[in-house]
This record gives structure tokens, C-alpha cells and sequence, in this order.
């Protein structure tokens, strides 16, 4: 059993970009955005073959989400992923957000997008 705790990023700006609880399904019956994180993480741990991942905990502290992961895969795999994840929510990511955001806006509008990447 492998277990491996990362810090996925800063709180701000990942509640920015991750749904708010309240509107998701009631079905998922989230409460917190640790609940939210929580789920996008196991969905993408299945997505990358580590399903086999057995607990998934996600804390809010002073600098940040926190994430535990813990299961019967190596613990290369887990530092493997917790890295990519972590990659996944650069500091500018809300510059990129409102960089997609312009993005979807000026598609929409019939208007070809001329931001920077």
C-alpha cells in the first residue's frame, strides 16, 4: 500500500475554477470544495489507469488544497500523477481562464480570438 500527499495549488483561484458545491447534481451531494476536488480527482485518476487508488482526501489549508491519495499501486505512479495534477493548476491559471473565457466569447460572437498563450 502506497500513499503520496501533494499540494494541488492555492485556494483562490482553483475555487474560481472548479464548480461551485451548490450547483452541482444534488445526487453528488457536495457540500465543500474539497468534496468538488475530491470527485474531479478520483475521475481523473480512473482516467489515467490508477483506479485501484482506495482513499482520496482533499484538505484546505492555510496555503492551499491539500491532496492525500492512498492505494495498492506504486508509489512512482502516485508521485507520478500527483506531479502532472499539480502542473494542471499553474499560478497564472487565472490569467488562462479568462484567456478561454475571451476565447469561447469571441467564438462565439463569429470573432477569431488574438490572445497569447
Amino acid at each position: 500500500m502506497s500513499s503520496h500527499q501533494y499540494l494541488l495549488g492555492p485556494s483562490d483561484p482553483l475555487e474560481q475554477l472548479f464548480p461551485k458545491p451548490e450547483y452541482a447534481e444534488s445526487s453528488l451531494n457536495f457540500k465543500h470544495f474539497t468534496d468538488v476536488i475530491c470527485h474531479y480527482t478520483l475521475n481523473s485518476l480512473n482516467a489515467d489507469g490508477l483506479g485501484a487508488v482506495s482513499k482520496v482526501e482533499v484538505s484546505k489549508k492555510h496555503d492551499g488544497y491539500w491532496i492525500h491519495l492512498e492505494g495498492p499501486v506504486e508509489e512512482n505512479q502516485l508521485i507520478t500523477f500527483a506531479e502532472r495534477h499539480a502542473r494542471i493548476f499553474p499560478l497564472n491559471m487565472r490569467a488562462r481562464r479568462f484567456a478561454g473565457w475571451n476565447c469561447s466569447r469571441n467564438w462565439v460572437s463569429g470573432t477569431r480570438w488574438k490572445g497569447t498563450r
